[in-house]
């Protein structure tokens, strides 16, 4: 026989039970193909409610083509992380049960967004439905002394922000910067931007290791673009060419609103091209190039128009009609030179749908019509026919909506993003 076995004794027996119900240690997400798979039902989880709006789970399961085991996972998650929740019950239009509506809880991951000028910074916080919230303009001189000094005006304008939106309750999870210009391929240095003076400037980098939470930085003429096509609910069939003019002038030809790693690669800066006619070389000369005569400053030094909260290309096409010789001369010009700007990208990128944002987004009808005209005679029948023209319904906002875009595709891809879910 073997020897017996002595009782355990009440200490070891406590010890024993503590151990037990001692909550199991936090395991470490693992980057796997499995985990990767599930970051990626939640983040279209999520982008469907927020473009198709609250829908019941089947509903939601049928819009993405996923099996309603799946989708139940991953509501379940969302729901855990608080980003998702119940809206209230609807009937479903065949026979059964009324069925739980779900909606996004927009506050429950937020993104402060920033459009940078060179005299202006505009920042609003945008949460998963990519409605602005606290939205405001301030000025901050971002293109003036050395690039070390512009780092430090703007960072100290973000730790502020931050921390005036942390006395709220408000913490966003990331900043998305979008300004005129063109960045490295992970969104992080500016290689060059005319408009502010930039070249190669660590953007992203310098401010992320003093806010400590993810900074973005994308082309301001991409976002628009973004924003704009979501707005016009186009789909892939209806490629998109949005120009953008007012310190430059800058084109983003899209079919879909999920940027790429690579986005800024879709960005062109039509005013580089050396041409455009300036009838006024005596009063205000330019170098050649198209930005020189369709940019706001050239307007208004022609017009000799200071009073900023006149929206300039209204007021030249106004005082055209008013038969001012001096605005007759500066609208024929303009039309022609958008005209031309236009022609170029419509025969390189073909697109159906031409959108104007900034300072010719206030151009009128029959204006439109005349500028259709104008470009016509410099595109081929065959990829001038399908060509509609159309002005941005966004305006300034655009902007900012299009860097929560941009953002949310970011964070949403990352698995942290969903830290409060246990990896399994």
């Amino acid at each position: 026989m073997g020897m017996p076995i002595a009782p355990a004794r009440n200490h070891d027996r406590r010890t024993a039970t503590q151990a037990r119900r001692k909550p199991a240690a936090r395991r470490v997400r693992k980057d796997t193909p499995v985990e990767r798979l599930r970051v990626h039902h939640r983040m279209e989880a999520l982008l469907c409610l927020r473009d198709r709006g609250p829908m019941s789970q089947i509903e939601l399961c049928k819009a993405l083509g996923r099996s309603t085991t799946t989708m139940s996972k991953v509501v379940t998650e969302l729901e855990a992380l608080g980003w998702v929740e119940a809206a209230g019950n609807a009937r479903p239009r065949e026979p059964g049960r009324p069925r739980v509506v779900l909606r996004l809880n927009q506050a429950a991951c937020e993104i402060l967004c920033l459009s940078l000028e060179p005299e202006l910074v505009r920042s609003a916080v945008v949460g998963l439905d990519l409605v602005a919230r606290d939205a405001r303009e301030d000025s901050l001189a971002l293109s003036e002394g050395e690039p070390a000094a512009i780092l430090r005006r703007l960072t100290d304008w973000i730790r502020t922000r931050l921390a005036a939106l942390a006395r709220k309750s408000c913490r966003p999870a990331a900043v998305v910067l979008v300004m005129p210009g063109m960045t490295d391929t992970k969104l992080r240095q500016i290689r060059v931007s005319y408009q502010l003076g930039w070249r190669d400037l660590p953007l992203a980098d310098h401010i992320e290791a003093k806010i400590g939470i993810p900074v973005i930085a994308h082309n301001n003429t991409r976002a628009m673009a973004f924003a704009e096509f979501r707005h016009k609910h186009l789909d892939a069939d209806q490629p998109m060419l949005f120009v953008q003019a007012k310190y430059g002038v800058g084109a983003s030809m899209l079919n879909g609103i999920t940027p790429s790693p690579h986005g800024h690669y879709g960005v062109s800066e039509l005013g580089h091209l050396r041409m455009g006619e300036n009838r006024f070389a005596d009063r205000v000369p330019t170098d050649g190039t198209l930005v020189g005569v369709l940019r706001e400053p050239y307007l208004r030094d022609v017009l000799d128009c200071r009073d900023t909260n006149i929206q300039i290309v209204e007021e030249m096409e106004r005082r055209a009609n008013a038969k001012d010789k001096i605005a007759v001369a500066l609208f024929d010009q303009t039309i022609a030179n958008l005209a031309l700007c236009l022609a170029v990208a419509i025969n390189l990128q073909n697109p159906s749908i031409v959108v104007l944002g900034g300072i010719y987004a206030g151009l009128s009808d029959a204006t439109l019509d005349r500028l259709l005209a104008e470009i016509a005679r410099n595109v081929p029948d065959e990829l001038m026919q399908p060509v509609r023209l159309s002005r941005t319904a966004l305006g300034p906002a655009g902007a900012i909506q299009g860097a929560a875009i941009v953002g949310f595709d970011r964070l949403l891809r990352q698995p942290d993003t969903y830290r409060a879910v246990e990896a399994t």
